[in-house]
């Protein structure tokens, strides 16, 4: 639910290290106005479990679905394909990602 309301995505990386920061403005843990407005950094490392840096790999994979992992976002990261296979407005559910995990990993 972090990711249903992201303002940017920044890359600061290069193949020996960095992260990419996803700036969010709803979050869970914003309670009351003034945390509402206040922007959440949500860091992932570069560099994955075998050393190597995986995120443009991540960018390519978002791009070839039509999604955006770069720059200004304004709404969700994820978005679901609708019937016609095109991509909806709205967020990816909770739902969603969990029925697409058990597909993917063979679990249903």
């Amino acid at each position: 639910s972090d990711l249903q309301n992201v303002i940017e995505v920044i890359h600061d990386y290069d193949g020996e290290g960095g992260f990419l920061e996803v700036r969010t403005a709803s979050h869970k843990t914003a309670r009351g106005a003034l945390k509402k407005t206040i922007l959440l950094p949500i860091i992932l490392p570069a560099l994955g479990i075998d050393g190597s840096c995986y995120l443009p790999h991540i960018q390519d994979g978002f791009e070839k679905v039509g999604l955006s992992l770069r720059g200004r976002i304004g709404g969700p990261l994820f978005k679901p394909p609708n019937k016609m296979g095109e991509l909806c407005q709205r967020g990816l559910t909770s739902s969603e990602s969990t029925k697409f995990l058990q597909l993917f990993l063979g679990a249903v």
